[in-house]
C-alpha cells in the first residue's frame, strides 16, 4: 500500500506516528497527541476519497483545504493506485513537458553573497594554488538554470525559472525590500492572523536586521518560490544547489560527493501547523514522493556517470543527514523536511551537485571558461546542467537520437 511505503520516509522519528492513524477505512490526522487520545481527528480521509483530497489540495491553498475538511466530508472520487512506472512510460518526447527550475539563493554580487553567507573565498595554498578562489553560489545556480533551460527548450519542453537574476523570488533585493516592503508585509501578516501582536512587536522593536534577513525575508522568499512554482503546475521541478561545508571553514580539501533531497523526514515538532500536516498527508497519499525518489536517483546516477561525482556514502558522517534526513535506500537520495521539499507539489529533485570546497571543483568553478549566449561561466556549470538534463531523459526513458 502506497501510504505504508511512503510512511517509511516521512517519519524521521516515531513521535510523528502519535499524530497519525491508518486503518482499513482510511487515514486520520490529529493536531496533537491529546486529540488522538480523545479520538477527535483534525482531518479524516477515507481511502475512497483520497483522489478528491489530492485534487482539492492541488487546487486550493492549505488554509482553504483545511477549511474544506474541518468538520465535514466531501464527495468521493475513487483513488486508483498507479503503477510506479506508468508516468515514465507514457511520454515519447519532451514536447510540452513543463519543468520548473529553482536556482538556490539570490545574491547578485559578491557583497550580497557575503551577506547571504554563500560567498566562497577559498584558500588553495595547501594544493599549490597561489590566488584566492572566489565565486558565489547564487551565480552558480542561476547560470546552471539558464543553461539547463536552453537544453530543455531545445528538446521541446516549457521551462519556468522561479526568481529573477540577482533577486529573490519576491522580485527584489533584501535592501530594497527592507526599505519599502518590510513593514507592509508585517502588517498584512498581522491583519490576516498569520502573526500575533506579540510576534509583530518583536519583529518591529527587537529583531536585528540580520534576524530579519535570515528568518523573515528568507522565509517569505521560500513561500514565494513555492507559490510561483505550484501556480505554474510543472511536471517536474529541480531545486538547484551546490553543496558547502556547513562549518563555514573556507578551506579546500579532496573529498567530493553529491546528494539529492525529496520530501519527508518530518519530526513531531515539524507538524505543529495545519499547513505542515496537510503537506505531510499529500506526501503520504500521492505518488509525489515515489516519483521524486526515482527522478532524484537518476540525477545522482548522471552526476556519477557524467561528472565522476559519487553519491555521498551511506552510512556517513554528515551531521545534517543523520540528524534531519531519512535514507531512501537509493544512493545519495534522502527524505528531508526542507521548506521547498515540503511546499512544492509534484515530482521534485532538490540537488546538491558537488562540494564547492573540493580543490578541483573550486578551481573549475572559479574559471570563466564557457560561454552560452550571454552567459559567461565555468565549463563545470555546463556539465552539471547536462547531468540535470540527462536525469530528465532517463526519467522518461527517452532516446532523443531516434
Amino acid at each position: 500500500m502506497r501510504a505504508e511505503e511512503n510512511l517509511l520516509f516521512l517519519a524521521k522519528d516515531s513521535s510523528v506516528l502519535e499524530l497519525l492513524s491508518l486503518d482499513s477505512l482510511g487515514v486520520r490526522m490529529f493536531a496533537s497527541s491529546e486529540e488522538k487520545l480523545a479520538g477527535t481527528p483534525e482531518i479524516r480521509i477515507d481511502w475512497k476519497d483520497v483522489g478528491e483530497f489530492l485534487k482539492i489540495l492541488d487546487e486550493f491553498s492549505p488554509k482553504e483545504v483545511y477549511d474544506i475538511y474541518k468538520g465535514r466530508k466531501i464527495s468521493s472520487l475513487y483513488f486508483h493506485k498507479k503503477e510506479k512506472n506508468e508516468r515514465i512510460q507514457a511520454r515519447k518526447s519532451l514536447q510540452g513537458l513543463k519543468v520548473a527550475l529553482d536556482p538556490g539563493h539570490f545574491a547578485g554580487s559578491m557583497k550580497e553573497a557575503r551577506q547571504e553567507q554563500r560567498l566562497m573565498e577559498l584558500d588553495g595554498s595547501d594544493y599549490g594554488v597561489k590566488r584566492k578562489l572566489r565565486f558565489y553560489e547564487a551565480d552558480l545556480t542561476y547560470s546552471t538554470a539558464l543553461i539547463l533551460k536552453r537544453k530543455l527548450e531545445e528538446a521541446g519542453a516549457e521551462v519556468f525559472i522561479s526568481r529573477p537574476k540577482g533577486k529573490s523570488a519576491l522580485g527584489s533585493t533584501f535592501k530594497k525590500w527592507y526599505k519599502k516592503e518590510f513593514r507592509n508585509v508585517l502588517n498584512r501578516d498581522l491583519a490576516s492572523g498569520e502573526m500575533d501582536q506579540e510576534t509583530f512587536d518583536w519583529w518591529i522593536n527587537k529583531a536585528t536586521k540580520r534576524q530579519i534577513f535570515n528568518i523573515y525575508f528568507k522565509g517569505k522568499d521560500f513561500e514565494a518560490r513555492a507559490d510561483h512554482i505550484n501556480s505554474w503546475r510543472p511536471d517536474l521541478t529541480f531545486i538547484i544547489h551546490y553543496n558547502a561545508d556547513p562549518s563555514g571553514n573556507l578551506k579546500t580539501y579532496e573529498r567530493n560527493y553529491c546528494m539529492a533531497f525529496v520530501g519527508g523526514g518530518f519530526t513531531k515538532k515539524e507538524l505543529n501547523s495545519s499547513e505542515s500536516r496537510l503537506e505531510f498527508l499529500r506526501l503520504l497519499l500521492s505518488e509525489d514522493l515515489e516519483q521524486s525518489i526515482t527522478l532524484s536517483s537518476f540525477w545522482v546516477e548522471a552526476h556519477k556517470d557524467l561528472l565522476n561525482i559519487p553519491a555521498v556514502l551511506e552510512p556517513n558522517n554528515v551531521e545534517y543527514l543523520n540528524k534531519y534526513s531519512v535514507y531512501t535506500g537509493r544512493p545519495g537520495v534522502y527524505s528531508r523536511n526542507l521548506a521547498l521539499s515540503r511546499r512544492i507539489h509534484g515530482t521534485i529533485c532538490y540537488g546538491e551537485s558537488l562540494l564547492q570546497e573540493n580543490i578541483h571543483e573550486a578551481q573549475a568553478l572559479a574559471r570563466k571558461d564557457y560561454r552560452d549566449g550571454k552567459i559567461k561561466t565555468s565549463k563545470r556549470i555546463e556539465e552539471v546542467s547536462e547531468a540535470y538534463f540527462q536525469a530528465v531523459i532517463k526519467f522518461y526513458n527517452l532516446d532523443l537520437n531516434k
